[in-house]
Order: C-alpha cells, then structure tokens, then sequence
C-alpha cells in the first residue's frame, strides 16, 4: 500500500510504495543573481538547501531523489552561478541516493549544464511531459502531463509554489507554504487529448507541492483566481479545486480551499 508522508515542517515528501522516494520542488538554484539584477543582495542559500535536504535523506534513507522541476532559476540563459553550484550541489545528492530531475519551465537547457553528472550516472533527466516512478507519476506542472500518468493512483506536481492566506482578527495578513491535495476532473483531459483517455483513467489523486527555496515566496491559492495560477491542469480546471484540501507544512489540515476562500474578504 502507498504511503505519502510530508516531512514536517518541511516542503519534503516521502513515498513508500515497493520503494522508497524523496522528493523537493522548486530548488531554483541561482535566483540570488536574479534578485541582484533588482537591486536585492543575499547571499548564496545553496549550500543551506543542500544542508537541509541532505539531513532529511540520511534520516530516510531512500531509494531515488526525485526533484520536481524548476532546479536551476535563470531563464532563458544559465548562470555563471548555477554553472558552478548545480553540478556540485547533484554530485553532492547523489551521494545518498539515484536522483531523478522532471525539468520544469526553468530547467532550460540543464542536460548540458549537468552533462558530466548524467554521463557518470548521478542524474536522469526525465522527458518534460513526466514519468512514473514506482507506480507514482510526476510532472513539474508547466505542460499537460503525458496521458499514460492518469492510470496512476496518485500524481506529484509542482510549479505554482502553492501557499494560504491568512487573516489574524487585526487584520494582519500572512502567508504560508501548503500542501494542495484534489483529485483530478476527466473532461479538460479529453477536450485536451485526442487519445482515449477514459482507457488510461484511474481518478487521480493529485498532490502539489511547495517550493522548498524560501526565496521564492509562494501562491495563496485561497485568495487567486484559478485563471491566474501557474500550468494548463490548474488553469484549465483540470484540477478540482473547489474540493481541494490545503495542509500546512506543521501538517495542520486547513480543510477545503472553497472555505478557506472565505479568508480574503
């Protein structure tokens, strides 16, 4: 039996199926030279999340890293940034477990930055569309997922850095990092597709996942419009949000987002 496990208090999930996985979202390594293009000045936090993930898998222990797209930042180019930390940061993984990269919107070009780490076997770069990983299937969240992951039980996806606003009686506002958790709707898949998917069907359970680069903020997915959300399932309503469930990363269960909607007015 499946067993989806959030670290808590951080955006890392544990899978437990016939083996056993770790996956992190968002790295995007290098978004400190983009902000100092903007006039903000912070220091690398690479080797930060390095130390952060690399705690977490001596812990668990597992069989794959799976990291779910959006590793390097810059786009359309790569920096001299990310030309010198990624390789070192995959060589670092790697040295607990088979790493696995579904390439995200940003990961442009990241086959030849980690051309040495895929040739020594450290690192496969997964086809854009997404794969299935032990019965599991993942997309970063920028593209349909190809057809052949909605016969999976459960797809992990990322790309919108999801978050909840919240509203304390001062009317002070934060917002936190959450997990999202729906099921996919059939009807935007096959107006989508023109392959069958009712064949493929299996009424997905879809998981999305926070950044887990602080930097990068995130998306209260309670107080924006679905049109204004990141990647073509959320977009076109391929996800039901309206059902869906936000969790935050204490594990506290925030209870449906159509509630929880209630909180920006």
């Amino acid at each position: 039996m499946v067993q989806i496990s959030p670290i808590i208090d951080e955006p890392i999930l544990v899978i437990e199926n016939k083996t056993r996985s770790f996956i992190a979202a968002d790295l995007h390594i290098g978004i400190e030279y983009e902000l100092d293009q903007h006039g903000i000045t912070i220091p690398s936090q690479t080797e930060k999340i390095l130390k952060k993930i690399t705690k977490h898998l001596k812990k668990v222990k597992p069989d794959q890293i799976i990291l779910l797209g959006d590793v390097k930042h810059k786009i359309p180019y790569t920096t001299r940034q990310e030309e010198r930390e990624l390789p070192e940061f995959i060589t670092e993984l790697a040295a607990h477990a088979e790493i696995y990269i579904l390439p995200g919107n940003h990961d442009i070009k990241i086959e030849k930055l980690l051309e040495n780490e895929i040739d020594n076997k450290l690192c496969t770069i997964t086809p854009t569309k997404g794969t299935i990983i032990d019965g599991i299937g993942y997309f970063h969240g920028h593209t349909w997922p190809k057809p052949e992951l909605l016969k999976t039980k459960h797809i992990i996806t990322a790309h919108s850095h999801p978050a909840i606003q919240l509203k304390d009686a001062l009317g002070h506002i934060i917002t936190e990092p959450a997990w999202i958790r729906t099921n996919l709707r059939i009807r935007p898949f096959e107006e989508h597709s023109r392959d069958e998917v009712s064949i493929r069907w299996s009424n997905p359970e879809l998981i999305i996942a926070p950044t887990i680069n602080h930097l990068c903020g995130g998306t209260p997915f309670n107080t924006t419009d679905h049109t204004n959300l990141l990647g073509p399932v959320l977009t076109k309503k391929a996800a039901d949000l309206h059902n869906a469930e936000a969790y935050l990363l204490d594990g506290t269960n925030l209870g449906r987002l159509e509630k929880l909607r209630s909180l920006k007015k």
